[in-house]
């Protein structure tokens, strides 16, 4: 079954099906999973028809390059258990989570343009992957508590059970025993180490042969291609402009990196 697919790619029939019943089941659960672990009367159907709709507005301004579903995303439990706790009401608790959402949606905004301005580097220096996992790893930690308080009670009637902690304790293994034991698509740590870059993901190039020709080439880079990008610098200015930027890479030795 192949599992890597680009941006325009479909998989076949069978395989659609199976793709899309486990998206179903992965983002129906996590969606609806926030506003049950916040409680306080939160709406899951509210929270289904935000991302939805989020989704939507997403696909469209990335012009369908990203197809990407924007669920509920745990990383906020923490603040909004906050806006509830130092709230003197459920309905201040609710405007400390419009207000919270709002200043959250400017810092996007704000990173956004300063990716754009700037490009993506700095990001990749600031949060490699040594610490994404353990930020990551920390968030679903701090859910444990919520997913054994959960099975320990009927969603149903309320009362405590123990049936919930058998399928709870059954999911656990099957998951542990899929991601060591199980073939090419249920192995997904292997996979994931072993899958090749897709495009967008980007080429690293490997510079310990040619530190010193590289570091000449990016110094030119920084001097000439910024002041081109935002028009500070006439582009036939003799000795700042694209003939200049050129020559300028050539002394280098761009040639000698091809």
């Amino acid at each position: 079954m192949k599992l890597i697919y680009n941006v325009n790619d479909k998989p076949a029939p069978g395989q659609l099906v199976v793709f899309a019943f486990q998206q179903v089941l992965a983002i129906m659960a996590a969606t609806i999973a926030v506003p049950m672990i916040i409680g306080h009367g939160m709406s899951t159907a509210a929270a289904i028809f935000g991302a939805g709709m989020g989704t939507f507005i997403y696909v469209f301004f990335t012009n369908r390059k990203s197809p990407v579903f924007l669920g509920s995303s745990f990383a906020f439990i923490g603040s909004m258990n906050a806006a509830f706790a130092g709230a003197v009401s459920a309905q201040a608790g609710y405007v400390g989570l419009l207000f919270g959402a709002l200043c959250a949606g400017l810092v996007y905004v704000v990173l956004s343009v300063v990716i754009k301005s700037v490009g993506v580097d700095w990001v990749n220096k600031l949060m490699p992957p040594v610490v994404i996992g353990p930020t990551v790893a920390i968030i679903g930690l701090s859910l444990a508590g919520n997913a054994v308080g959960d099975l320990q009670t009927s969603s149903a009637t309320g009362e405590a059970t123990q049936w919930a902690v058998l399928c709870g304790l059954i999911a656990l293994f099957a998951t542990m025993i899929a991601s060591t034991y199980g073939k090419k698509n249920a192995k997904l740590q292997e996979y994931a180490l072993d899958a090749p870059m897709t495009a967008s993901y980007g080429f690293r190039f490997d510079k310990t042969k040619a530190e010193k020709l590289v570091d000449a080439v990016e110094d030119v880079v920084k001097q000439y291609a910024r002041p081109l990008m935002v028009g500070a610098v006439d582009p036939d200015d003799p000795e700042l402009g694209l003939e200049a930027f050129r020559k300028a890479l050539k002394e280098a030795g761009v040639d000698d990196l091809k």
